[in-house]
């Protein structure tokens, strides 16, 4: 009984993404049965999404590519708002929509490795000017 509950939802959450939603039952039994006979099983959906044919299984793909699409908390998204507020505050009210989404994403991306050196470097490089540009990071002085 369970089980035709959760084929309900599932089916009424994605019918109007699936390709061939008229096969959507018979597939799933397919895939039940391909599923109960794997003796080791994946546990992340990207190795669930190599496993799975999308030509024998294109409505059950087609599931879980949406489900490998969509955040599992909202905690990413608090991130950027929280971001949001740091970056957009009043002294940096009129910096243009480029220069503001870069530094969100390097707000929000903290773990990423910058290279400073080789960010002085490549500004040094765009906008010469009349004196020399000394890297006052640099090791080399």
């Amino acid at each position: 009984m369970k089980n035709n509950e959760s084929e309900r939802e599932i089916f009424t959450s994605y019918r109007d993404d699936l390709p061939s939603g008229s096969t959507f039952r018979q597939e799933l039994k397919l895939w039940h049965t391909k599923w109960s006979s794997l003796v080791e099983k994946p546990s992340a959906r990207s190795k669930i999404l190599r496993i799975t044919n999308m030509k024998c299984y294109p409505n059950i793909s087609m599931i879980l590519h949406l489900l490998s699409v969509i955040p599992v908390t909202s905690a990413s998204v608090q991130r950027a708002n929280s971001g949001l507020k740091a970056v957009k505050t009043l002294q940096r009210s009129t910096m243009g929509q480029e220069r503001f989404v870069a530094l969100l994403l390097i707000y929000v991306h903290k773990y990423i490795h910058l290279d400073i050196n080789k960010i002085i470097d490549i500004f040094a490089q765009k906008h010469p000017r009349g004196l020399t540009f000394v890297n006052p990071l640099s090791s080399s002085s």
